[in-house]
């Protein structure tokens, strides 16, 4: 207890000894936590000191990149009297040059010190661009928009600087309260591709000296636009046999080459179509003729959406006849593209004879070859065309060429024969072929009869118990499904496609499009209209959301429609059947949507006061959706929709 007492008293005399030293003490009020260049600063000192006094209150901004005096003023004060100081300023160019940072105020009076709480000195702006839509057509107006707060919290009036790389263009306008927009129109020769849209917001001093600043950035895409096709071959005339080589090449709106597929057609010289496939431009690609090709102008067509081009090319007309012998017969084939009459010259051993010879195209003419006998070697010359045939055995009374048409058989008993093998062989076809449509035709009776039968029972299994029900179709139509090979791409439509299966719709996948079907078997509601709208909306920002975030855009359309549906759930199932064209009517709109929602003129007319949807300028009754006013009848299901989507 003595030693206790003791250190008691040691405290108790070195807290008067410091006290007695203490000459004044120093208060310092409360600061804000953030403070933007140019902003008025005020900060509450009260000094009380212990003693009269008398010296200079110099206050000193420090910050982490230096300090700066801005304030000092002599002050006498007796003992136990207080003085309160007020330190007002602004925190202009002229004050804090450079400085910025955490900061805090130091002062100093009668060798005592004291420091405020810290505070951020800065020149920020946090500024948000936003653009109206992600993807842009050449000629389209593009609305810019946003705001700009400093980072003390106040609204800026200042200015604001936009800028788009590559098109030329720039904007500067004033910021009032925060908030600027504007709107340009992209050239109509604009280069396909994404562009970044830069913006500077600003504020400045009454000397035009900068105070504050801040900068953002986004993108926006624009199409390519395809607006011309040409075709480039490789020659204007080719000869029967040869291969014409071509490539397809589309322009886009800057007079850039484009990859696509196009529809190229192939016309004969009476415009016959010859051939047709689907190629791909920028590719070379070849077309093989043949000799008997017809000779003209053969032209090569090919389209793209509502854009074509044709360009022809002369096929010449090809004289050319091939030999071949088949026992003591000359036989004489016309494998060019036109008709060939004129002069042969055939020679039997050296000793010539002259026939003239009309052939059709593809056709053939015989000749009987007899001499003296013996062995020959056989020519035929036509032109500049010499052919040697080889050496065959003949027999006769003279050399001599003879048409088989001179006679009834060409003095061959074995044609005559096989004329009389054909007949026989003909006959008996014919006769086999009576008994078998005979046969076949009661088959057919019989197989008839069990198909009515088999599908009468079929048709039982489709819907047993189906009732007529109001249901809402929203048709979604994917217009560039290649891109669902990308995995982001893939797991965005599913996302968006699963909030309508929590919603208790079903979705059918049909080509490019998926169905969505809402009906009060399935989701245990009358009325499902502004549900449907809800989902429809929902899918559309979720996709939109992809399209602005992601290198893969989706292109898709919505289209919405209301109309009778007999349903039915069997065994966990459920079926249905369209008693009109509520389907086919809602992909209709979806196909010409353009990353909109197509209302049908039944649903605008329901949904009037409930939904805020505008008259499309070019397509009878479709409406476009523009926002949804009532929620009150879904009210649950929309907040849980709209919390899942953000």
């Amino acid at each position: 207890m003595k030693i206790k007492t003791k250190e008691a008293v040691i405290l108790i005399a070195l807290t008067i000894f410091l006290s007695s030293l203490v000459s004044a003490e120093i208060l310092l009020g409360q600061t804000e936590t953030i403070y933007n260049v140019g902003d008025d600063f005020s900060i509450t000192i009260t000094l009380r000191p212990q003693k009269d006094s008398s010296g200079f209150l110099v206050g000193d901004l420090r910050c982490e990149n230096g300090e700066i005096e801005i304030y000092k003023n002599p002050y006498v004060i007796d003992k136990d009297a207080e003085q309160v100081v007020t330190l007002s300023t602004s925190l202009g160019n002229f004050i804090v040059g450079n400085l910025s940072g955490q900061c805090f105020i130091k002062t100093e009076y009668n060798n005592e010190e004291a420091t405020s709480q810290l505070f951020e000195l800065t020149r920020g702006i946090d500024l948000s661009l936003n653009i109206e839509g992600a993807a842009f057509n050449p000629g389209d107006k593009v609305n810019i928009f946003g705001t700009a707060i400093k980072k003390n919290g106040e609204q800026l009036n200042g200015f604001v600087e936009i800028s788009v790389q590559n098109i030329n263009f720039s904007f500067t306008g004033e910021v009032t309260e925060g908030k600027f927009d504007t709107n340009f129109t992209l050239p109509d020769n604009a280069f396909s591709g994404s562009y970044e849209i830069k913006a500077r917001t600003y504020e400045k001093d009454n000397n035009d000296v900068l105070l504050n600043e801040g900068s953002s950035a986004d993108v926006l895409r624009i199409k390519q636009i395809i607006k011309g096709i040409s075709i480039a071959v490789d020659a204007q005339t080719i000869t029967p046999g040869e291969e014409l080589t071509y490539k397809i090449i589309v322009y886009d709106q800057a007079k850039e080459s484009a990859e696509a597929d196009v529809s190229l057609t192939i016309y004969t010289p009476d415009r016959t179509e010859f051939s047709k496939k689907l190629t791909r431009t920028e590719e070379k690609d070849s077309f093989k003729t043949e000799l008997n090709y017809t000779p003209g102008y053969w032209e090569i067509e090919t389209k793209f959406q509502d854009i074509q081009s044709s360009k022809t090319f002369l096929v010449e007309e090809l004289r050319k006849l091939t030999f071949k012998l088949e026992n003591r017969t000359l036989v004489i084939f016309n494998i060019g593209n036109v008709r060939y009459t004129g002069p042969l010259e055939v020679s039997i051993g050296g000793i010539k004879d002259i026939k003239e010879i009309d052939i059709p195209v593809g056709e053939t003419k015989k000749f009987s070859l007899s001499a003296p006998d013996g062995e020959y070697d056989i020519e035929a010359n036509y032109g500049v065309e010499k052919e040697t045939l080889g050496t065959i055995f003949l027999t006769g009374n003279a050399i001599s060429v003879e048409d088989l048409r001179s006679s009834i058989f060409g003095g061959n008993f074995a044609t005559l024969l096989w004329i009389i093998i054909i007949l026989i062989i003909a006959a008996l076809a014919l006769f086999i072929f009576r008994r078998l449509f005979r046969r076949k035709q009661i088959i057919s009776r019989r197989s008839s009869f069990q198909t009515i039968k088999e599908s009468t029972e079929k048709s039982k299994n489709l819907i047993d118990k189906g009732e007529k029900q109001e249901a809402v179709i929203i048709s979604l139509n994917l217009k560039n499904p290649e891109t669902l090979t990308n995995s982001e791409v893939a797991e965005s439509l599913d996302r968006a496609l699963w909030k309508a299966k929590e919603a208790g719709a079903k979705i059918y996948s049909d080509g490019d499009y998926r169905i969505i079907v809402l009906s009060q078997l399935l989701t245990k509601e009358k009325e499902n209209l502004v549900k449907g709208l809800t989902i429809a909306q929902g899918i559309e920002r979720m996709l939109k959301t992809h399209n602005k975030r992601s290198k893969k855009i989706i292109n898709f359309g919505i289209g919405v429609n209301e109309g009778n549906l007999i349903v039915e759930s069997k065994a966990g199932k459920f079926r249905f059947v369209s008693t009109g064209n509520t389907i086919s009517s809602a992909k209709r709109m979806s196909s010409k949507a353009d990353e909109k929602v197509f209302l049908s003129e039944t649903i605008h007319r329901k949904t009037t006061g409930k939904v805020k949807s505008i008259k499309h300028p070019k397509e009878e009754n479709i409406w476009v959706l523009d926002r949804i006013t009532d929620r009150s009848e879904h009210s649950d299901f929309i907040r849980n929709f709209s919390s899942r989507n953000k």
